[in-house]
């Protein structure tokens, strides 16, 4: 039994029958896109944006956003990258999807977006970091646990792309 209870622009809530025959309530996130820019150099950049939810403090997090209806993932990240950036992105990886299950649940899409020289432009708040720098910096904990290890799966995932 899968009886839906709310539908919503960002979450889905479900009473569905498990293997005990229990039901249980079930939220379903909207999949998500999370993106990592990457120059000619291997350079990696992430965004540092005011967040409402940290009292408008400046965080350091990952390009991401929501997938929207009948849209595909990297549609998704293409129209991210324009939105919130203003940037045409034309070389895409996809480096790995992680699927959180259980009482919530969420599909993440995570891309690898291939700048040829990365803009000078002041108004786009960009990290800049090597590799080996950006690793270093997720271990001395400046990320949420989950950014972290999205970050350090990345990284583990692209040392072999070109």
């Amino acid at each position: 039994m899968k009886i839906q209870k709310f539908f919503g622009k960002y979450i889905d809530v479900f009473l569905e029958t498990d293997k005990n025959k229990k039901i249980r309530e079930k939220v379903y996130l909207k999949d998500s896109v999370n993106i990592l820019i990457s120059d000619t150099k291997g350079d990696l950049y992430l965004l540092k944006e005011k967040r409402w939810e940290k009292n408008w403090q400046k965080v350091i997090k990952l390009i991401s956003g929501l997938v929207e209806n009948d849209e595909k993932p990297i549609d998704a990240a293409k129209r991210e990258m324009k939105e919130e950036l203003g940037l045409d992105i034309k070389r895409w990886k996809k480096v790995f999807v992680y699927n959180q299950k259980g009482t919530v649940n969420q599909r993440r899409h995570y891309y690898l977006a291939f700048m040829g020289k990365m803009p000078e432009n002041d108004h786009i708040p960009f990290c800049k970091y090597t590799k080996a720098g950006l690793r270093k910096t997720v271990l001395n904990d400046v990320f949420s646990l989950t950014t972290s290890g999205a970050i350090i799966k990345f990284l583990n995932k692209i040392d072999n792309i070109k």
